[in-house]
C-alpha cells in the first residue's frame, strides 16, 4: 500500500505481480462464471457489437459491488484492466487484492498521469482495453444515471479507440438477488463529432451521446 502523501504507483511493473495476477484473476473469473447465472440468473445481449473490436474504452453504470465481474464476464474474451478512485488504491489490503484483478488508480491530484500507463497496455500484446465507471463512485440498487466525468472520453479521442457503453440492468426478485443483464451497446468514436469546435468539445459531445444511449436502455426496463 502506498503511504497516503506518497505518489502512487499506477502499473505495477513486477513480472512476479503479473504472474501472480495472471493466477488470481483467472481463479475469481472462473468462479463468477459458474455463480453469476446461478445467484443473479445473468444475461448478456449485445455480444456481437464486440465483433472486431481489439482495443477500447469501455464504461458502465456503477450500482452493484460485483460490477468489474459482470463487466470482465460480458466482454469475455477482451482483456480489461478497470480504473478506480485512488483513495480505493490506498486502503491496506483492499489495494493489493484489486491490483491483482487488473485495476488502476486514477491520480487524485494529476488524472493525465494514467495516460502512459494506459498506452503501454493497449499496445501489450495481450491487447488489453480500459473500462471507466464515468459516474464515479458506486450508488448500490440504482437505476438512474448521474453525470458523465470527462475521463474516459478524453482516453478514448486521445488514443483513437472505440467507446463501448455497457448498460446494466438489475431486475428487483422477491426471494433472490436482482437479475443482472448486461446490455452492450454499439460502439462509438469521439473523433466523429466533426461540428465540435475544440477537443473538449469533442470529448463532452461523445459523453452526453453516451449517457442518451444508457438512458435511453435503462428506460426500456422502468
Amino acid at each position: 500500500m502506498e503511504k497516503q502523501d506518497s505518489k502512487i504507483t499506477i502499473l505495477p511493473e513486477s513480472r512476479m505481480f503479473y504472474f501472480f495476477s495472471r493466477i488470481v484473476f483467472s481463479i475469481v473469473f472462473l468462479f463468477q462464471l459458474i455463480v453469476y447465472p446461478l445467484l443473479f440468473s445473468f444475461r448478456i445481449k449485445g455480444r456481437s457489437n464486440l465483433k472486431g473490436i481489439r482495443n477500447a474504452v469501455f464504461v458502465s453504470n456503477h450500482c452493484h459491488y460485483l460490477d468489474p465481474g459482470f463487466v470482465a464476464a460480458a466482454i469475455w474474451p477482451n482483456k480489461v484492466y478497470f480504473t478506480g478512485l485512488e483513495k480505493t488504491f490506498r486502503i491496506p489490503g483492499l489495494s493489493f487484492f484489486v491490483r491483482l484483478l487488473r485495476s488502476l488508480p486514477i491520480p487524485e491530484n494529476n488524472p493525465g498521469e494514467i495516460i502512459r500507463p494506459i498506452g503501454k497496455l493497449l499496445r501489450s500484446p495481450s491487447s488489453y482495453s480500459i473500462h471507466f465507471f464515468p459516474e464515479g463512485e458506486m450508488l448500490n440498487g440504482t437505476q438512474k444515471l448521474r453525470p458523465f466525468m470527462p475521463g474516459a472520453f478524453a482516453i478514448a479521442r486521445f488514443f483513437n479507440i472505440p467507446i463501448i457503453p455497457i448498460v446494466e440492468i438489475q431486475i428487483k426478485r422477491k426471494f433472490f438477488p436482482s437479475k443482472i443483464i448486461m446490455h452492450i451497446e454499439e460502439p462509438v468514436y469521439a473523433s466523429l463529432f466533426i461540428d465540435c469546435n475544440s477537443k473538449k468539445e469533442k470529448c463532452e459531445a461523445a459523453a452526453n451521446h453516451v449517457y442518451i444511449i444508457m438512458a435511453k436502455r435503462l428506460n426500456l426496463y422502468r
